[in-house]
This record gives C-alpha cells, sequence and structure tokens, in this order.
C-alpha cells in the first residue's frame, strides 16, 4: 500500500517528498520508477499521476515487487481526485498545506515548471481555491498534516511523520534529489496584488491558518 502525499501545486509537495526519498527505506513511485519498474538511482521527476492516468496494472506490479518497503507517491494532480482513488491503494493520506496566498505567489512568478509561466494572479488565485476546497475536505480525515512553514523552518519537524511511518535512523541532512524543490524566486506582490490576492483568498487563508493553531495546540497539549 502506499503513503500518498497530498498537497497543492507549489505547496512544498517536492520538497516533502525529496526529504522521505533520503531515507533508505522508502521507495518512491515515479513515472520514471514506473516505466523501469525499480528504484532508481536518480529521478527526473518526483511525480508519477499512477492514479489520474489509471496505471493501475504497473502499480499493483510494483507494490508486489516493493511489498516491505515504504512506498510514497506525490502528485498534486491527486489531490483533485482523490476521491476517485481506490482506498485499498492508500495506507496513509499525509497532507501538506502552504499559506495560500503565498502558492499564488509562487504560482505566479514561478519560471518553472512551465506549466505556471501564463498565470496570471486571477488563475493562481482559481487554480489555489481549487485545491484548497478539496484540501479542506480531505484533512478531516487524513493521517497526518504537516505545513510547509514549519518543515522550512526546521527539518526536524519531520519527525511526527517519520514516526507515523515507521522511518528509522533518519538523516536530517538530506541531499536534494530533485533541484526543483529548492528553487525559489526573490520577487514578491506588490501592496495592490496583495491586497487583492488576500481579499480573493480570505476563506482558504482562514482554513490554513486555523488548521496550523490546531496542530500547533495538539502538539503543546501532547
Amino acid at each position: 500500500m502506499i503513503n500518498l502525499i497530498i498537497g497543492a501545486p507549489r505547496s512544498g509537495t517536492t520538497f516533502l517528498w525529496t526529504l522521505l526519498v533520503n531515507s533508505d527505506q522508502v521507495v518512491p513511485i515515479t513515472s520514471q520508477s514506473l516505466d523501469q519498474m525499480k528504484k532508481l538511482d536518480n529521478y527526473k521527476t518526483s511525480e508519477s499521476a499512477c492514479f489520474h492516468l489509471n496505471r493501475y496494472s504497473c502499480l499493483d506490479k510494483f507494490i508486489e515487487t516493493y511489498k516491505d518497503s515504504i512506498l510514497i507517491e506525490k502528485t498534486p494532480l491527486h489531490t483533485l481526485c482523490y476521491s476517485e482513488i481506490p482506498k485499498k491503494y492508500i495506507k496513509n493520506t499525509i497532507v501538506l498545506l502552504r499559506n495560500p496566498i503565498d502558492i499564488v505567489q509562487s504560482m505566479f512568478f514561478s519560471t518553472t515548471p512551465e506549466i505556471f509561466l501564463s498565470h496570471d494572479l486571477n488563475l493562481s488565485i482559481i487554480k489555489v481555491k481549487k485545491y484548497y476546497e478539496k484540501l479542506s475536505e480531505i484533512s478531516k480525515n487524513a493521517d497526518h498534516i504537516l505545513f510547509y512553514e514549519d518543515l522550512v523552518n526546521d527539518i526536524s519537524n519531520l519527525k511526527p511523520l517519520l514516526n507515523l511511518l515507521k522511518i528509522k535512523n533518519y538523516n536530517y541532512t538530506y541531499k536534494e534529489e530533485i533541484p526543483i524543490a529548492k528553487r525559489r524566486n526573490n520577487y514578491t506582490l506588490d501592496e495592490s496584488q496583495l491586497s487583492f490576492v488576500k481579499s480573493k483568498l480570505e476563506k482558504e487563508f482562514t482554513f490554513w491558518q486555523n488548521t496550523k493553531l490546531k496542530f500547533n495546540n495538539e502538539l503543546t497539549n501532547k
């Protein structure tokens, strides 16, 4: 069964994937590994789109081959079709959340991947709203929720997830499997743009903020 990473594009899912893949116990499911039916030394992409593309026969073979490993899969598009994924494939649903305003900014200024080059503010906002509608629903029954901001601030915040996945002897000095995971731009929205984005994403920002507050309170009370 698969540990499924769910999140919006530009929310840090590749970064999380990179952190997990740095454990020898973890085998990622990607388009390359499915094509070659094996764990690889290097990956050009962190995504498989296996459920979106209905690659179930390949997926079944891969799961059987690595049944004793910790399998992870990360394709943001699967967030939108999550309810259609056969539950027999999902061991844990891991939701990664990022401030939706920052996601819009990342989409708007992104030069990679090329899919975001045509994104103006309105298109970026529409995409974030679409994903957050699904994320707010999926989060209700998620096995684990993480926040991009926490991981960037301190990688040791990964520890609760490592415990859930039963990953042992994790080396927090990680190598970057996918270079795009740490690419950053130095551009920010101007005041009028930022005000516009905030006005359009009030609901999504409130969900992110409240979920993060609840998460932090639960950690404090443990």
